[in-house]
């Protein structure tokens, strides 16, 4: 037999949960606009029923309110920071690439290729007229202006360099604190969720750090099991390394003057090469000392490091074309050297280089962007130049050799010392012009493949967070059809309680009066 007030239970059981709901359709409804919110509701379900004596079956106790539960996909949450992590990728390779065009600067007046010509057209004009003093005084100056060309270019991929590696330092040190301020979340998260709570709040504030770090970094989100409790920890690994276990950290160090990969690559050629020689790098290992392999890091910090340390490969970065603009520099002022050692200035000087390192023709030091200058000597003297191959004020049968060199292939070459075990490898062969146009090419091309991806991922990245957000994300208008259906369960329920009420008054007040 039920109790008399059975009926105000159940009702009452509805009520409360119709308000409940409503509390969280307002609480939706205030961050509709909070980034990382995820919308919530409760869970329900009929409560435990009572069973009818002689068989006539169960009678419903009303409602029970399990949870306050997040709509949430987690496998949403998996592709979209997988593509995040490949949308900071592109996205630095793209940057840096675009400012290696920049460096280029072609095809405007100023560019390698224009500055190349101009070069060559004052030979020209030199060719035409060699006893003319303005003509020698006209090519040295564009000597001079590619020179400096050669040493810009090399300026700027040298500090396109140091700016990776400062953005690398402060990328290192953003997973970091993102690690940190995760793992407190977790701890916070545990201890909230062990007396059977659950901090959805608090897990939309970890999860929005997860995204963003996801970006940084390719991270592993796993989930482990509590031994005797029912709280699952969070771990995020990197490389299989926990970077978050739980409450616990295991950073990523940051390890100063590092000498650069190209810079150790080039003590091991023939002859020695000291690009990059003057800069240091920071390259990275774990707190604990274990190594990290950086090649494999994909993220903002991958794209970040390929970019600073690549030399060669399908993924090229700023120091492919350090070496190639050092290597063009270098062959190109040493075939226009033995070409003009072999003429004679006005006064019959021989043997004087055209180009020389820091402009001293004295020097043994090699060539390369960094250091070619016009022989100063040259400079100082310009009937030195050697126009012809005697003395003669109108010979100019050298510097017509010097012309023919724009038509006559160089060789960028690698070799290395039987030591360092490394195989020779030939970067490029042709013409100046041709070597230039590739060279120029193969960053343009890479350059539009970056544009390409990065466009093709932020198109695939947004339209995941859409999709996941279509799941987890607040709805007004179904929030308001949500609000509607609760306040009429509400107003229902708080009609059954005075149904309830009146039948209890029957009872009480008025139940066996009659007649009086």
């Amino acid at each position: 037999m039920r109790s008399t007030f059975t009926g105000l239970s159940i009702a009452q059981s509805g009520l409360f949960a119709s308000q409940r709901s409503l509390d969280i359709i307002g609480h939706n409804i205030s961050n509709a606009n909070t980034k990382g919110y995820t919308r919530q509701r409760l869970d329900q379900a009929a409560a435990n029923p009572m069973s009818l004596p002689g068989g006539k079956g169960q009678m419903g106790l009303g409602t029970e309110m399990l949870k306050i539960s997040q709509v949430r996909d987690e496998l949403l949450d998996i592709q979209y920071r997988a593509q995040n992590t490949e949308l900071g990728f592109w996205e630095e390779r793209y940057n840096s690439l675009s400012r290696v065009e920049t460096v280029f600067n072609e095809p405007k007046d100023n560019g390698i290729r224009k500055v190349m010509d101009k070069f060559y057209t004052s030979l020209h004009d030199l060719s035409k007229d060699p006893s003319n003093p303005t003509a020698r005084a006209v090519a040295l100056q564009n000597g001079v202006s590619l020179a400096q060309t050669f040493n810009d270019m090399n300026t700027q991929f040298e500090k396109m360099v140091m700016d990776l590696d400062t953005e690398v330092v402060a990328t290192v040190r953003e997973i970091n604190t993102y690690a940190e301020q995760i793992a407190m979340l977790n701890d916070e998260i545990y201890r909230v969720e062990l007396s059977g709570n659950k901090a959805n709040d608090l897990r939309d504030k970890r999860n929005l750090l997860v995204d963003d770090l996801s970006k940084l970094i390719d991270i592993q989100v796993v989930e482990v099991q509590d031994e005797n409790t029912p709280y699952v920890k969070m771990n995020i690994l990197v490389q299989g390394t926990p970077l978050v276990s739980h409450k616990e950290n295991t950073f990523i160090k940051l390890n100063g003057g590092q000498l650069h990969d190209l810079t150790q690559d080039g003590k091991d050629a023939v002859p020695p090469r000291d690009n990059l020689s003057t800069l240091t790098v920071h390259n990275l290992t774990w707190d604990t000392g274990a190594p990290i392999n950086q090649e494999a890091l994909r993220g903002v910090l991958g794209g970040q490091l390929a970019q600073r340390d690549n030399i060669d490969g399908d993924v090229k970065g700023v120091p492919y074309y350090v070496r190639m603009i050092n290597e063009f520099a270098s062959e190109f002022a040493k075939a226009f050297n033995d070409v003009h050692k072999s003429g004679q200035g006005l006064q019959g000087e021989t043997g004087l280089p055209l180009f020389a390192a820091n402009g001293d023709g004295s020097s043994t030091e090699e060539i390369n962007a960094k250091n070619i200058r016009i022989n100063q000597e040259l400079i100082r003297e310009p009937g030195k130049l050697a126009v012809g191959t005697t003395s003669a004020v109108d010979d100019n049968k050298n510097v017509l050799k010097m012309i023919e060199l724009r038509e006559q292939s160089i060789t960028l070459k690698m070799e290395y010392t039987a030591a360092s075990g490394k195989a020779s490898k030939e970067m490029s062969i042709g013409k100046p012009d041709d070597v230039l146009k590739s060279l120029i090419g193969v960053v343009g091309v890479d350059a539009q493949q970056a544009f390409r991806v990065n466009e093709n991922q932020i198109t695939i990245t947004e339209s995941i967070d859409t999709y996941r957000m279509s799941v987890s994300g607040v709805h007004p208008d179904e929030e308001l059809a949500n609000m509607i259906k609760y306040q009429h369960a509400y107003n229902a329920s708080a009609r059954m309680i005075t149904t309830v009420d009146e039948m209890i008054d029957v009872i009480i007040n008025r139940m066996g009066r009659v007649g009086l």
